[in-house]
């Protein structure tokens, strides 16, 4: 008999929830025995109560788990279960489970495995994994994506005997920018403060990709001059080499970066003002918001050894918001749902997203750049990049959100891909939805998040999402229009579980720096 819902949630919680220090045996027992009854099943519910399975599974320390693992990562047909299970695998796995779970990722024709490899070896531990792939795969494979990934396994185990292959990969002058990306920051992390010489110069490249890898190089080093020798960076012509420096500050709560701070919140764009005032709150303990000023003089009062007056908050009204997020950008896209499941509830979810948008395009200020895309079954751009928001063009835009026509299924995947493609000056993203992915090239949610975190690596969109899924949505999901999409389609209980599309986009805004929203009432 199955269990009852609440006997599940109580199965599923973290292993710290159950009384005292209860016997990892047992806990296995119990979750091999529900695993059993649904490892087989085809349906959607139980599909996702394997993946829950595979998750809790995952904290356990018991001998019992890594073969359970390995025979999802093996033999399910899901990825919402594979790529948990590869990365549980990485946790509990030991060598020779780890091994045989790389040499899949490595055959599969999908290469969204290779992509969610450094996601697994951040949890490895067995010393003899490193040698291994230094041996049998870096040294024989060249498609740029594999060797990638594998340049940042090898740092995330920390390597040694990697150190000095992975150097003179970056000597020779690597003409694929990932990899020369991921050489530097797995140098970082390997060789420590002995990596600070050959880092370095790369803080001059003309590729602005290998700026910012030097500079998050210099202070995963932990040398102890890496903080002064990357503040000059705050000035680079860059935004991202430029947060990057604030993740610096931050990370080595280094007080002599306050100033810089204070300058950056003077000459940043709106989302290095943004990362700054969050860093100085960080490391200062003061908030004073953006307002320069203030955080200037509070910091001379600091250096005269006088007591700072106390902090206030500057609530920033002139900034836009959406959804009640701080739109802290001037480099902006807005990404509005529009497929027939958005004509659900009263007044139907399109009018209140509508309504929203328009709303925040009145509030933005002149000097942001921005673009609007709906999509359903395909996307429907307004621009094909990003422009200036004059009147003229904020009045054109509030009339293509107003007559966008609503139907189709749910693109997610290709809409990404598009925007990454057309919008090259975005660093902020507003994404809108109310469904899974139901069509397009992709439609795995695992896959879709895997993909995002690869186009986005160097890119460093920040990327806020809203679940609107207030209302009832029929059979159907609303008008269903003709499909657009490119590849494979789902349909059924798996398109239209608006609870797992929230779960979806909250785990998409957590990866990528930003805030979810959930409106469902």
């Amino acid at each position: 008999m199955m269990r009852t819902l609440a006997g599940l949630l109580l199965l599923l919680l973290p292993i710290a929830a159950f009384a005292g220090d209860a016997d990892q045996g047992v806990q296995f027992r119990k979750l091999a025995t529900e695993f059993k009854k649904v490892k087989k099943s085809a349906q959607w519910k139980d599909i996702k109560k394997r993946r829950d399975l595979v998750l809790a599974l995952s904290d356990l320390d018991h001998k019992g788990v890594v073969q359970i693992l390995y025979e999802v990562f093996s033999k399910d047909r899901e990825q919402i279960c594979r790529i948990p299970a590869m990365v549980g695998l990485g946790k509990r796995g030991n060598f020779k489970a780890v091994k045989a779970m790389t040499n899949l990722a490595v055959r599969e024709k999908n290469d969204v495995y290779v992509m969610c490899l450094p996601l697994a070896y951040e949890h490895v531990s067995d010393p003899k994994i490193g040698p291994w792939i230094l041996k049998n795969l870096l040294t024989k494979r060249t498609r740029p994506d594999l060797r990638a990934a594998l340049i940042q396994s090898l740092g995330l185990i920390e390597c040694s005997g990697a150190y000095q292959p992975i150097l003179k990969e970056l000597q020779r002058g690597s003409r694929d920018i990932r990899s020369a990306y991921e050489c530097l920051i797995a140098l970082a992390r390997i060789g420590k403060a002995q990596a600070y010489d050959p880092v370095t110069p790369f803080l001059q490249d003309k590729n602005r990709v290998l700026r910012q890898g030097a500079v998050i190089a210099l202070v995963l080093s932990g040398h102890p001059a890496a903080v002064e020798k990357v503040l000059p960076l705050s000035e680079d012509i860059d935004p991202r080499v430029q947060e990057a420096v604030a993740e610096v500050i931050r990370l080595k709560s280094a007080p002599e970066g306050i100033p810089t701070l204070i300058r950056m919140l003077r000459t940043g764009g709106l989302r290095v003002i943004d990362t700054a005032r969050k860093v100085l709150e960080e490391i200062t303990g003061e908030s004073f918001g953006i307002d320069p000023d203030a955080w200037e003089h509070w910091y001379k009062q600091k250096q005269k050894g006088e007591l700072p007056r106390g902090a206030r908050k500057d609530e920033v009204g002139s900034i836009a918001t959406y959804y009640g997020l701080k739109v802290f950008s001037d480099r902006v896209l807005f990404i509005l749902d529009v497929s027939g499941s958005m004509d659900a509830g009263k007044p139907p979810r399109i009018d209140t997203a509508r309504e929203e948008i328009i709303k925040t395009l009145d509030q933005l200020n002149s000097k942001t750049w921005f673009n609007v895309v709906g999509f359903g079954s395909g996307a429907r751009w307004w621009r094909d990049e990003e422009v200036q928001a004059t009147p003229r063009n904020l009045k054109d835009a509030k009339e293509f959100v107003t007559k966008l026509p609503v139907g189709g299924g749910t693109n997610i995947s290709d809409t990404f891909e598009e925007a990454f493609e057309k919008n090259k000056r975005m660093d902020t993203i507003f994404f809108l939805g109310d469904g899974s992915p139901s069509l397009g090239r992709h439609t795995e949610q695992e896959e879709i998040l895997a993909r995002i975190r690869w186009m986005n690596r160097f890119r460093k969109v920040r990327i806020h999402t809203i679940a609107l899924i207030r209302g009832e949505v029929g059979r159907f999901g609303g008008r269903m229009g003709p499909g657009l999409g490119r590849g494979r389609s789902i349909s059924g209980e798996r398109a239209y579980d608006e609870e797992e599309a929230a779960r979806f986009l909250e785990r998409m805004a957590n990866e990528h720096g930003g805030k979810f929203v959930k409106i469902d009432d």
